[in-house]
């Protein structure tokens, strides 16, 4: 398989292409910082653009949920002194917020953070909420139970119980279309062949559509999926160190992809969708996937963490954050090192550091039309 090395940039040919979501204008030229905010805490996690405003909440601390001005980076409202967890979702209205701490999802008014709802909630820590058509999914993380919350007013909708004895898989819940696709897992074997599960739920009542047991290679229970991208017509979902294709109309299954990093098993983080390709990263490369069939395309040369990926795409863009050897020496450091490539041309577009008073990973990256909001020790960054 082709692969890049960073001194040079071969001449690769496309596989194939799959015609991209619409998408924000990507950060093409180098970085520069048009503000750069602070609120009092170290760790800002993922945000939410929401008209003129970003919305974040502090993900360890007291912190609490906060409204950025777009503008400035100057802080418009701040409310509560909750530990929060994973991004806000909004409607535009309002804005909801898992508290992992406090254990409850809450809504806010998005122009002034007035509470507008609350609702108890024990949520999977690692699963963000998702929102789409007025309705707030949620996965329980006691009972791995799905429950879908009206946007406006908290009224809970529907609920699913999708297993018997709930382990969690890590795979955030996604919405695509009007079908809800989440991943489920028992603690204690119900059935020794099948406790592992990828199911397709009907967004607006909460009906299951189809379940789909990703297999290793060896059979057994199953394998526990961590992340889920859809592309086109495949669902592409990967766990442990295996990539899946899966008919997103049956839940029929396409393929099992075993990718190797250097020769070597190594389980798959940071899934995302950016042009014609899925890209995944293991801890020596990051794999450019064909969606349709999981052959590895081509292939990047670094070092990459789980937790600190900073993966994400706009228009044919991928941004990340990880150490390339034969580009990033001369910085001396390791960490903290973004980087946006051109998916199509393979051709590296910059690299961007940020320095703090500690030497600090950047977190979430979140592409808003045209530049990145990118947080890392004690500030939010808007890049442009």
């Amino acid at each position: 398989m082709p692969r890049i090395h960073v001194a040079r940039l071969l001449s690769l040919v496309l596989i194939g292409a799959v015609a991209p979501a619409a998408a924000q204008a990507p950060l093409r030229t180098a970085p520069t910082v048009a503000w750069a905010a602070t609120a009092g805490f170290r760790d800002w996690g993922a945000v939410v653009k929401v008209g003129d405003l970003v919305i974040g909440a502090n993900v360890n601390g007291r912190g609490g949920l906060y409204a950025v001005d777009d503008a400035t980076g100057k802080v418009k409202w701040r409310v509560g002194t909750e530990h929060g967890s994973e991004a806000p979702v909004s409607d535009g209205r309002v804005v909801v917020m898992p508290w992992w701490q406090a254990e409850a999802i809450a809504a806010y008014a998005v122009t002034t953070g007035k509470p507008m709802w609350r609702v108890p909630f024990r949520f999977v820590r690692t699963n963000p909420i998702a929102l789409a058509d007025g309705l707030v999914i949620a996965q329980n993380g006691t009972d791995g139970s799905l429950h879908a919350f009206d946007v406006a007013t908290g009224a809970e909708r529907w609920t699913l119980k999708i297993t018997t004895r709930f382990w969690a898989c890590g795979a955030a819940p996604v919405i695509a279309d009007g079908t809800i696709y989440v991943a489920s897992g028992v603690q204690t074997p119900a059935d020794a062949k099948k406790d592992y599960f990828l199911h397709a739920i009907d967004l607006q009542t909460g009906q299951e559509r189809w379940r789909y047991n990703p297999q290793p290679e060896y059979p057994n229970a199953g394998t526990c999926l961590t992340a889920i991208v859809p592309v086109g017509d495949t669902i592409v979902a990967t766990g442990d160190a295996y990539l899946y294709g899966i008919d997103r109309q049956t839940g029929r299954h396409k393929y099992r992809a075993e990718p190797r990093d250097h020769g070597r098993r190594e389980p798959l983080f940071g899934l995302v969708s950016a042009g014609a390709y899925v890209f995944g990263m293991s801890r020596g490369q990051i794999s450019a996937f064909d969606p349709r069939s999981g052959r590895v395309a081509w292939q990047l040369d670094g070092a990459f963490r789980d937790g600190f990926a900073a993966m994400a795409a706009a228009d044919g863009v991928l941004y990340f954050q990880g150490f390339l050897p034969a580009r990033d020496a001369a910085r001396g450091e390791a960490n903290g090192i973004l980087h946006a490539i051109d998916v199509a041309t393979r051709e590296f577009l910059w690299d961007f550091t940020y320095r703090t008073e500690e030497p600090w990973s950047f977190h979430r990256v979140t592409p808003f039309d045209g530049g990145l909001y990118v947080d890392t020790y004690k500030v939010l960054l808007k890049l442009k």
